[in-house]
């Protein structure tokens, strides 16, 4: 593991103690500064019920370490979703600016798919081993100063957007009375299923407004604690029956079954699990109250209330937000879209600018004042939790926004209706867990979720092959370890780049060293043939060729192998379609043409290279590359796009032959005859489920736009 990146940070410093994180009284500026981490240093380390002689962090060497996983699609378009989960571990003793570099970030494993994991706890049984180890400390040592050390290191953080913390944690989410991971808050279902967790209960229907609400105080909040969530989730698995443990997990809105996660040593279920800022706030929450207030949450209309602001008004606002985007500096935001027309395409990024820096100003005057007011209040939380560093002046500050945010959110847009109570999600509850996170935590930033998301992008883009994307996933992180593990060893981070940071500006080089000045001259780069290829003759355009040949690729010109049908186009590229029986082809074969050749691929000079069916065998585990697409000549001169499978390509050569009407060959010409069998789609629109076509393609693939076979 390479905790400060190969000896890099500390060949810049002459002492160690410099590297020491430097705590400032009042001030909370990350996770060393947490009551968490501060409560850890007073703890005897305990592994497996056997307590240690040292202490968490006893030592200047120890590290600090968090966790965190995500599931991801890997492909956008696809009927049956393929997912990928990677789990990462973020290192906190590197410093803030090379903290969450991608190249810094150590990533433990890719669970494979097709769909998510149904037992996390399977996977982090290696770690949790690992944790066992790291904590009881590993002999090392340090070439700086030529001695050796006991290294250890701790799990303190686990963070993760709500779906990936509700498996790691074991909760239930919505479907518990207690659903709230940090307090034990009851939970109410409305005229509903589902249970939220409003503040305030919903007001009777037939008592008066005047009577007071039965209402949770969210400043004495019974918060839950980690042996006490031990013991539950103990009584759970020891359940005597079905029901009982059915009605142990609504109540407690735990699953039963102890994640490995937190009995890693330094683990806690409150304290190590902070909400993630970036899901909850900005892709929730802001995403959310915009949905509100333009009437499109849930289908909920405005109720006793007046905060719909109408389509005619927000196609105006969408307008003007387009065109701030002239005078809006790049550094702040990348490009806003239309907030009305093309909400669906804003990230966490837009949603935290939009409600921060243009609501206030574009919904000032359009949005009634207690809802402006409101708004405007949610924006200065946003501004709080977005602070690398929070005194505990401004902490207390912030708990008293949540607070009274809370409170008006509930009684404008839920107004205590049963009916309404969807408005309070675990969202909207988590916003009064804010400010205690970070005193238990740390900074938010410390745990929001943008390292994952960046590292789900990679493991996106490391997808080569849709047949086999997890064998293509295991191979490239595998090279992404071994060549980190040089760079570190080695000292050779100048010389050598991460793989996510240098990506594939060398291939562009290369192709682009030959293009300004080929393409200027109109001359395409000299193609070199390999010893299983050869330009035919006559040809300059066309180089057929081949990977593979079939066994019987010499074959004889017979009607058998030409097929019953032969369509082509004629010498003047003047389109037609003839009906041509393979005997006529035959009896005007070349008789110095004693065979025709048969090609499994075949490639255009500058362009792409088609590889047919039968060079494939059936155990190769490849994409199929042999689908084309073709344009095929019909009678009244027009021409039709179609799909294909490519399954061989033969060289013939006719002799002179004028059949009036039929065919016209007035000189000995060789022919390239492309065999593709239309998809089932091109079969139907013919009447035909499979139809084998014969395509003549003509002597200079430039002009093939007006043939009858054409590859884009």
């Amino acid at each position: 593991m390479s905790v400060l990146q190969g000896g890099q940070i500390l060949a810049k410093r002459t002492s160690t103690s410099n590297l020491l994180y430097q705590s400032v009284d009042n001030e909370i500026s990350d996770v060393f500064d947490s009551t968490h981490y501060k409560a850890l240093c007073k703890t005897q380390v305990e592994i497996k019920g056997v307590r240690m002689s040292h202490q968490l962090f006893d030592s200047p060497t120890d590290v600090a370490l968090g966790q965190s996983m995500d599931g991801v699609a890997l492909f956008e378009r696809s009927k049956n979703r393929c997912t990928a989960t990677p789990i990462i571990t973020v290192n906190y003793n590197l410093p803030p600016e090379i903290r969450a570099h991608s190249s810094n970030v150590l990533i433990n494993a890719i669970i494979p798919g097709p769909h998510g994991p149904k037992d996390v706890d399977s996977f982090m049984f290696p770690m949790y081993k690992e944790s066992h180890r790291l904590a009881e400390g590993v002999r090392m040592d340090n070439i700086f100063v030529k001695s050796s050390f006991t290294f250890r290191a701790y799990w303190i953080r686990v963070f993760g957007d709500m779906l990936a913390m509700m498996e790691m944690m074991e909760i239930k989410g919505h479907m518990g009375v207690r659903h709230c991971r940090r307090c034990l808050i009851s939970g109410t279902t409305g005229n509903g299923t589902t249970y939220y967790s409003p503040l305030a209960q919903p007001r009777d229907p037939n008592s008066e407004e005047s009577n007071p609400l039965v209402s949770w105080n969210p400043r004495a909040l019974e918060m839950r604690i980690h042996q006490q969530v031990l013991s539950a989730l103990d009584d759970i698995s020891k359940a005597r029956n079905k029901t009982e443990k059915e009605r142990l997990q609504t109540i407690w809105g735990l699953t039963g079954k102890p994640s490995y996660i937190f009995r890693f040593p330094g683990a806690d279920f409150v304290a190590s699990t902070p909400y993630d800022f970036m899901h909850m706030m900005l892709s929730n929450n802001t995403k959310n109250y915009t949905k509100i207030l333009q009437g499109k949450f849930n289908k909920f209309d405005s109720g006793t209330g007046n905060y719909i602001i109408p389509p005619a008004t927000w196609i105006e606002i969408g307008v003007e937000l387009v065109k701030a985007n002239r005078t809006i500096p790049s550094a702040f935001v990348s490009y806003l879209p239309d907030i009305w027309k093309e909400r669906s395409s804003y990230t966490a990024e837009l949603y935290s600018f939009w409600i921060v820096y243009a609501a206030p100003i574009l919904l000032h005057g359009r949005l009634p004042s207690p809802y402006y007011e409101h708004l405007v209040k949610f924006g200065k939380i946003i501004k709080f939790c977005l602070k690398f560093t929070i005194t505990t002046e401004e902490l207390e500050t912030l708990e008293e926004l949540c607070i009274s945010w809370v409170e008006e959110y509930e009684k404008l847009y839920y107004q205590y209706n049963a009916s309404r109570v969807a408005f309070c999600t675990s969202n909207i509850h988590g916003v009064l867990h804010i400010p205690e996170d970070i005193r238990r935590s740390g900074p938010l930033w410390t745990a929001w979720a943008f390292i994952m998301e960046r590292i789900c992008s990679l493991t996106v883009r490391a997808v080569k092959s849709r047949l086999n994307p997890f064998g293509s996933l295991n191979q490239y992180f595998k090279r992404v370890a071994q060549l980190t593990h040089i760079r570190n060893k080695y000292n050779l981070s100048s010389q050598l780049e991460p793989l996510d940071e240098a990506g594939e500006a060398s291939d562009e080089e290369s192709d682009a060293d030959w293009q300004d000045e080929d393409l200027a001259s109109g001359t395409l780069p000299p193609v070199k043939l390999t010893r299983f290829e050869e330009q035919v003759q006559g040809y300059g355009v066309l180089k057929p060729s081949t990977l593979e040949r079939p066994d019987d690729y010499r074959t004889s010109p017979s009607e058998e192998r030409l097929g019953t049908k032969c369509e082509y186009s004629t010498e003047n590229c003047e389109v037609f379609r003839y009906s041509v029986q393979p005997q006529v082809l035959v009896s005007h074969c070349d008789p110095s043409f004693a065979t025709m050749e048969r090609w499994c691929k075949f490639g255009i000079d500058g362009g792409d290279s088609v590889r047919g069916s039968e060079a494939m065998k059936p155990e190769q585990n490849i994409r199929d590359s042999s689908f084309v697409r073709f344009e095929l000549a019909k009678r009244n001169g027009n021409r039709a796009v179609l799909y294909g499978q490519f399954h061989y390509a033969v060289v013939l050569s006719l002799n002179p032959v004028n059949i009036p009407g039929r065919l016209s060959i007035p000189t000995r010409k060789t022919f390239i005859l492309a065999f593709i069998t239309p998809t089932k789609r091109a079969a139907l629109t013919r009447r035909r489920r499979w139809l084998r076509s014969l395509i003549v393609m003509r002597k200079h693939l430039s002009s093939l736009t007006c043939g009858l076979f054409k590859l884009l």
